[in-house]
């Protein structure tokens, strides 16, 4: 099974009912917040974070996923992000929003 073969399951919720790759970004957006099992642990420029959910105001379809963490006023961009441990779930939603950054989008 190839790496496209692997996410089509992840490909056909995010395209349900979007009509174009900014209304599929928002989609996807949605169900992370919904998928992702908070909070999280992630490492951010050496520095331990705790992720508490996806900031569906500061995300864009060009600037990517940003999620707000706790102890600063800034969302941060799940590009930057390393996340320590996840739990399955919120592990293969993450693996899918990068692959989808990368090969999708």
């Amino acid at each position: 099974m190839n790496e496209g073969q692997k996410w089509e399951p992840y490909l056909q919720q995010v395209r349900a009912n979007t009509q174009n790759d900014h209304e599929a970004f928002f989609n996807l957006a949605y169900l992370l917040a919904e998928k992702l099992r908070f909070p999280l642990q992630a490492n951010w420029l050496g520095k331990d974070v705790l992720v508490t959910a996806v900031n569906l105001t500061y995300s864009s379809h060009s600037h990517g996923l940003k999620v707000d963490v706790a102890d600063s006023r800034e969302p941060l961009p799940v590009e930057e992000l390393t996340f320590t441990d996840p739990d399955q779930i919120s592990a293969n939603w993450i693996a899918f929003y990068h692959y989808w950054r990368k090969e999708i989008n």
